[in-house]
């Protein structure tokens, strides 16, 4: 068992493909990582499963140290001892503490640190996955840390951003979350990816405080866990035991959209207002 770990790498959330069916065309502000799967020709390897779990920390009201927790349990299948999966990885800004270990089985593994690449605007890390014993079945972890940024909607930089948003007449803090990954599991194999959440975040729609409004709607992944509050976290997952490559791109993603409405910062302009008009109301009133 092989671990490497690469402390305060400048990358980001976003990991797209250029060997295997998953191609440029998914948004980098979609997919969080785009898993490279392609085998040296030696090599019949598949990678059957792929479970990504997200942890979201930060989540108080106001959202100010929103980050988040991102891993990757990735489950691999080889045909015969020395069978060989070489491939990178590639991502940009806004990636710190980046592991890269296996789990489980006989299988090494050897995860470059990122180097630069100027003419992709891109940082690369290669790895090399090596079945050297009789245990044909192998897992591994891929693993980062990132944080919020400023913004309406997330961008190339991170799954979440910071913003405010007008529920109900008041002006509320919000975390925009968009994200959960694209790629790395082989055709018909499980993919499913989970956001935890600490906190009560289990009002669907309310546009209260504390509430959720969840907007992701592909048919290709199920609901398995819908904002399910146990006490002190809240869990959401989607997934699929049947992935499959689709025309549009879109089976190769799983992406989880929500927006999670924190406390109110300010009365937006027209609550403002009204509320200045009832207290002149009540004035005239009690002068009456």
């Amino acid at each position: 068992m092989v671990t490497t770990s690469f402390q305060n790498i400048s990358t980001t959330n976003n990991i797209t493909s250029t060997r295997n069916c998953i191609t440029r065309s998914i948004s980098l502000a979609a997919a969080s990582l785009a898993l490279m799967l392609a085998s040296n020709t030696f090599a019949a390897i598949t990678q059957p499963q792929r479970i990504t779990k997200t942890a979201l920390i930060g989540t108080n009201g106001t959202f100010s140290n929103a980050h988040y927790y991102y891993s990757n349990y990735l489950s691999v299948q080889a045909s015969a001892v020395g069978d060989v999966q070489t491939e990178f990885f590639s991502y940009k800004s806004n990636f710190q503490n980046v592991s890269a270990s296996v789990i489980a089985g006989d299988a090494t593994l050897n995860f470059s640190e990122p180097a630069y690449v100027p003419a992709d605007g891109l940082y690369e890390s290669p790895y090399t996955l090596t079945f050297g014993g009789s245990n044909l079945n192998s897992s591994w972890q891929f693993a980062y840390q990132g944080g919020a940024v400023s913004g309406a909607t997330p961008g190339d930089d991170s799954f979440i951003s910071q913003t405010q948003v007008v529920r109900n007449g008041q002006l509320h803090a919000a975390l925009v979350f968009n994200g959960g990954g694209s790629g790395g599991v082989s055709e018909g194999g499980t993919f499913n990816s989970t956001v935890r959440m600490a906190g009560l975040w289990s009002a669907s729609g309310t546009g209260n405080a504390g509430s959720v409004e969840y907007s992701y709607n592909s048919a290709y992944y199920s609901i398995e866990n819908n904002f399910t509050y146990d006490g002190e976290f809240t869990t959401f997952t989607v997934g699929t035991n049947n992935y499959a490559t689709t025309l549009d791109g879109e089976g190769n993603n799983p992406t989880i959209q929500m927006l999670l409405i924190g406390d109110v910062v300010v009365p937006a302009p027209g609550a403002a207002a009204l509320i200045g008009l009832a207290g002149l109301v009540v004035g005239r009133r009690r002068r009456n």
